[in-house]
């Protein structure tokens, strides 16, 4: 059977988008091909299983879909990595990322995949113009998704708290890392050379600058923010 919407396509995308999907019964995972605005192109039938829909009418939906199957914080953190990607038009680059979807088998829950994203395709000129994306369910494997969840709270940590990190100096930031180590303020005095008092008086200005009152607050900023 004729795979719908990809006849606008030239013959060579089209045979290319076939042997995808010739493929995907033996491929353990969801494959996805857009055109560049993030419409869908094609989906493999499993993934269309998945998400209770057929392949037309997920291409009615155009780039509406992603508001409907993905979180609203996957969209505003990884979309503009992969139109960044697709700018960069590198044939070899790829983006690896945790992503949730909504499955009906789940009651509309969320699942947690294990996503790679790359250009599929380009036009005569060398302009990208599909690509691709191979998910595969991880909610088998109770490791990988405490590691999806914390990657998801440092992210949604990072949006609400950089402006408040941004208000941090270089040695302020430095002080912050060994506060967050556990080193008291004699001996952060001691490793970054300078007094007693100028390292307690930059334990105090984190602390107003960041708003917190713990030290488990502070190991959140330096975790978060790449200090640790």
């Amino acid at each position: 059977m004729p795979i719908p919407g990809i006849a606008k396509y030239s013959p060579e995308i089209q045979a290319r988008i076939q042997s995808i999907h010739d493929i995907s019964p033996y491929i353990p995972g969801v494959i996805v091909i857009h055109d560049i605005d993030f419409n869908v192109v094609y989906l493999s039938p499993n993934g269309l299983q998945d998400i209770g829909i057929t392949l037309e009418a997920l291409q009615q939906l155009g780039s509406k879909y992603i508001d409907i199957y993905y979180p609203p914080e996957d969209i505003e953190e990884y979309l503009p990595r992969l139109k960044e990607l697709i700018e960069r038009n590198d044939p070899d680059e790829k983006f690896s990322y945790f992503q949730q979807v909504h499955y009906i088998e789940k009651g509309g829950n969320w699942v947690w995949n294990m996503v790679d994203f790359r250009i599929f395709a380009w036009d005569e000129a060398g302009k990208p113009i599909l690509t691709i994306v191979i998910g595969t369910r991880i909610d088998q494997v109770p490791d990988l998704i405490i590691q999806a969840e914390k990657i998801r709270q440092d992210n949604n940590f990072i949006r609400e708290k950089y402006q408040e990190f941004s208000k941090l100096g270089k040695r302020e930031k430095e002080v912050l890392k060994h506060v967050a180590l556990g080193y008291n303020t004699s001996e952060i005095a001691g490793m970054l050379h300078i007094s007693y008092t100028t390292a307690e008086t930059h334990r105090r200005n984190i602390r107003k600058k960041l708003s917190v009152d713990t030290s488990m607050e502070l190991v959140q900023y330096a975790r978060a923010f790449g200090l640790m």
